[in-house]
């Protein structure tokens, strides 16, 4: 009776096992699920000859933008350089756009000159999908290594323009040193575009400079009389865009602040 007990143990922990090594991440259908709201998952890279590559996932929404912050927890001389590969929009799909140089932009993550620390991208949503990513170490490290990875979403958000009587106006402001790509969208109460408007506009906001963008006819030529909601998308990490918005009658005597803020607090 001991002796089937053994066996019986034995199968169960080979089957436990086996299950633990069929759900490894070191390849992309077994990525793990990561919510894009800033919460932190910790994983490793083996040392060389182990995969040096780990796979996530994480769902994106149509007109948002995210960034993937990676940072590299063990020392330099153990593993220099972590990096994010490139973003599939499936297991296997097709690379999707992204600013590789969010590592070098602040908050910077990379140390170019050292050449150690860890890479971070950023993008604007190419639809409703999800997105697959892998994150890899220097493949020849003899060394195991640690990581950190978040990704948070980066969109800011307008809840009313209007242009009854008066125009809204957006000063979008680059803190950074590096132009980013920014994409405004002004939609309707019900989530349509912005009647007589453009949609959305995406343009290239050089590093430190500011610009302004109004619904008024001689900028996005929204129909007047109407209200609606505004979201702000751009390629640069976490608070790399800040908007100052207001809706304003032309002469100055007349000006409503109007509020822009992020989906939620940034981790």
């Amino acid at each position: 009776m001991q002796s089937r007990n053994v066996v019986l143990f034995s199968v169960s922990l080979f089957a436990a096992l086996a299950v633990g090594a069929a759900a490894d991440n070191t390849v992309c259908a077994n990525a793990p699920l990561l919510v894009p709201d800033g919460s932190t998952q910790t994983g490793d890279i083996g040392a060389a000859p182990a995969p040096a590559t780990r796979w996530f996932r994480f769902v994106a929404k149509a007109g948002r933008s995210y960034a993937i912050m990676l940072e590299n927890l063990t020392p330099p001389d153990q593993q220099a350089e972590i990096a994010v590969m490139e973003i599939l929009d499936a297991c296997g799909g097709v690379p999707v756009p992204i600013s590789d140089v969010a590592d070098s932009v602040e908050p910077v993550s990379y140390d170019s000159v050292a050449g150690v620390g860890a890479a971070r991208v950023a993008l604007l949503s190419p639809g409703n999908v999800t997105l697959f990513f892998a994150v890899n170490g220097h493949i020849n490290t003899a060394n195991a290594s640690q990581f950190r990875v978040r990704v948070e979403e980066t969109t800011l958000f307008n809840p009313l323009w209007t242009t009854g009587g008066m125009q809204t106006f957006y000063q979008i402001y680059n803190t950074t040193t590096h132009a980013c790509s920014v994409r405004l969208d002004l939609r309707t109460n019900s989530n349509g575009p912005a009647p007589g408007g453009p949609g959305a506009v995406t343009f290239t906001l050089a590093g430190n400079r500011s610009l302004t963008r109004h619904t008024g006819f001689s900028d996005l030529h929204v129909a007047p009389d109407r209200t609606g909601h505004a979201s702000i998308a751009h390629d640069c990490p976490p608070g790399a865009i800040q908007v100052d918005a207001y809706a304003s009658n032309g002469s100055g005597n007349r000006t409503l602040p109007l509020k822009v803020t992020p989906a939620r607090q940034p981790r």
